[in-house]
């Protein structure tokens, strides 16, 4: 879907066919902003219906001008030396729910960019330069004890990855590949209740 929807994108049509599969549905256009990698561009899509009964209302309600019901975007921090992987964890988070997403692309990066965007939630690959992920989780918990991270490995056994869950650091673990509906019901599931 995802790349039929990227390919109808380029002809402009990416919006007329969200609207006819589900009238439901609030397009934003998030723009783009090549000169910084870590912030997702293109466009969003936030099925109001479907966000609404799946998520238990994991943001703010409101009503605009025409009476739609929106949610306040959750932001997501993701952290993946992977480019390609992050993009499209970005672009499956952004196409699935009212979020906000941001990438980092080492631990260190991903403590800093915890600091700057203060994520309702983390996504955090184990094995990357710089810093992995379980010093990069250690660190964010140290800075802020109500963080909220998964673990994100393509090893279910990886040390690193069992220590960050054992030592309380992380709330669950995510393994590659995944699947849209896997990830955004893990995602619903561990981001905390709106305040």
């Amino acid at each position: 879907m995802l790349l039929l929807l990227d390919i109808l994108s380029k002809y402009g049509y990416r919006k007329r066919l969200l609207r006819l599969c589900d009238p439901y549905s609030r397009i934003r256009e998030t723009g783009s902003n090549s000169d910084n990698p870590s912030e997702c561009s293109g466009f969003q899509a936030v099925l109001v219906r479907r966000s609404i009964v799946q998520s238990g209302c994991t943001g703010d309600i409101s009503v605009d001008k025409e009476g739609i019901r929106d949610l306040e975007p959750r932001k997501i921090l993701i952290v993946d030396d992977e480019p390609a992987l992050s993009a499209l964890l970005c672009e499956m988070l952004e196409m699935e729910g009212p979020y906000r997403v941001h990438r980092a692309f080492n631990g260190l990066e991903g403590v800093e960019k915890y600091k700057e965007f203060s994520p309702d939630l983390v996504i955090m690959d184990m094995n990357m330069p710089v810093m992995n992920g379980y010093d990069s989780s250690r660190s964010i918990k140290l800075y802020d004890q109500d963080a909220r991270i998964l673990v994100l490995t393509g090893n279910p056994s990886d040390i690193n990855a069992k220590k960050t869950i054992k030592e309380g650091f992380a709330l669950a673990l995510l393994e590659k590949p995944l699947r849209i509906h896997d990830l955004t019901r893990i995602v619903n599931r561990n981001l905390p209740a709106p305040s």
